[in-house]
């Protein structure tokens, strides 16, 4: 019996007896060790260990089955391949009269299991595998191939790596299709990911892969669809007529002023400083250092979860969870059951009603990272706090400013709204 090692590993293990081989050892199992092979010996560690480990408990068991049939007296030949008994006439005979009442048991399990799939997969007219959505794994292996011989920041792979794992890892109970691809592109990011740790999140990197790869992933994605369902145009007559009901999105000017919107009624400075805003709001801070806009976000906090209610989480990135952020929340008298702080962006916010973010810039957010807060979160406020430039303009892309309902500036202990929708125009004094 050969022991196998890793360059013979592929030749040597379709030669193994399956029959003597435990369930972590099976076909299944090593064909993730076929996708994995190539990635071996290239820095990734996990890789090499999974794949060492699977080859030694292969040696482990050809070394104990091999011991069992030299004790009982057997031969090699035996060992992997089982001699058949002898057929006789009676035995024949049996086999003869069993096979019938057995096949019919079997053609009905086929048809309830085929049923069961026609419910998940239906096939278009294309020829194709449709779904009415497009599966979380599917989307996860085109996202891929997007990118694939492609250069992407480090932040970037980052973040689709982390929300991968993210999205297998919440779905304990169900199973997924093609998992051993999926892991093959785990398993490539964070060999990717490892191999450019001493970079930055900004700095842009190639994400490689074999063109027999490529390839096979793409016929995989080419396998599927997404059934498109035609929505009839409805007249514009009864369009108009939803909106004036209140069903649809067209309203006429007079129904528009008799609506009632939800807003947060606020009282004294702030309704001065910001005005009437609406249950779910976004504001921008921002000012040169020592100018009070932490102090500010922090009363703001404050009183949000004293007369509102509202539940708040202030992401406490310059400062972090330290003595200077609990002597803040102290002084101010801002400490509150509906008040939480954190040092880094949890990944659920569903949670929380208002996110205080001090600062962006620290956080090095681009607008898009705000939008897909805004988009995936959409009855959560937001605060931003920004940074200022010597011009006194906030330090950051000029797209910030479009996310936002309100602009307040924090300069020589007072705090103003510049551009703000919500009516607040007065200059308010920061309590320090």
């Amino acid at each position: 019996m050969k022991k196998i090692t890793y360059k013979n590993i592929l030749t040597e293990y379709p030669k193994i007896n399956q029959s003597v081989l435990p369930a972590r050892l099976k076909k299944k199992e090593f064909a993730d060790i076929k996708d994995w092979y190539d990635l071996y010996g290239q820095g990734g560690d996990k890789v090499d260990k999974v794949i060492d480990t699977f080859i030694e408990q292969l040696n482990e068991v050809q070394k104990e089955v091999q011991n069992f049939f030299v004790r009982s007296g057997k031969s090699k030949k035996t060992q992997e391949k089982p001699t058949a008994k002898p057929k006789t006439k009676s035995t024949s005979k049996k086999k003869a009269e069993t096979s019938k009442p057995k096949s019919a048991p079997e053609k009905k399990s086929n048809k309830k299991r085929n049923s069961k799939k026609s419910e998940t997969k239906k096939t278009c007219s294309t020829g194709k595998i449709c779904y009415k959505t497009i599966p979380v794994w599917l989307n996860s292996i085109r996202a891929f191939l997007r990118m694939a011989n492609q250069k992407r920041t480090m932040k970037y792979l980052r973040n689709f790596t982390a929300q991968m794992q993210e999205d297998f890892k919440a779905r304990p109970g169900q199973r997924t299709p093609n998992v051993t691809q999926l892991k093959y592109i785990q398993m490539l990011l964070i060999h990717l990911i490892n191999n450019n740790l001493n970079k930055d999140n900004k700095e842009s990197v190639k994400v490689g892969i074999s063109a027999k790869k490529l390839k096979s992933l793409k016929e995989l994605s080419a396998k599927y669809t997404v059934k498109k369902v035609i929505k009839k145009k409805t007249p514009a007559k009864k369009m108009i007529a939803k909106g004036l009901s209140g069903l649809g999105s067209v309203v006429s000017s007079e129904n528009l002023a008799n609506m009632k919107f939800e807003t947060l009624n606020f009282k004294g400075q702030w309704k001065r400083l910001i005005g009437n805003p609406t249950a779910v709001f976004h504001i921008m801070i921002y000012g040169m250092p020592g100018e009070g806009k932490s102090t500010l976000a922090v009363n703001l906090a404050k009183y949000l979860a004293e007369h509102h209610g509202l539940k708040i989480l202030f992401l406490a990135k310059e400062e972090g969870i330290s003595g200077t952020t609990k002597e803040k929340f102290k002084r101010l008298n801002a400490v509150h059951k509906n008040i939480y702080i954190a040092d880094k962006m949890p990944s659920d916010l569903r949670f929380f009603d208002v996110l205080i973010i001090d600062s962006v810039n620290e956080m090095n957010m681009t607008p898009d990272d705000i939008r897909n807060i805004q988009a995936k979160y959409p009855k959560l406020s937001t605060v931003q706090i920004f940074k200022a430039t010597k011009e006194g303009k906030f330090l950051g892309q000029s797209d910030f400013a479009h996310l936002v309902q309100a602009e307040i500036i924090c300069a020589n202990g007072f705090a103003q709204a510049g551009k703000n929708r919500f009516g607040g125009n007065q200059e308010v004094k920061i309590d320090f």
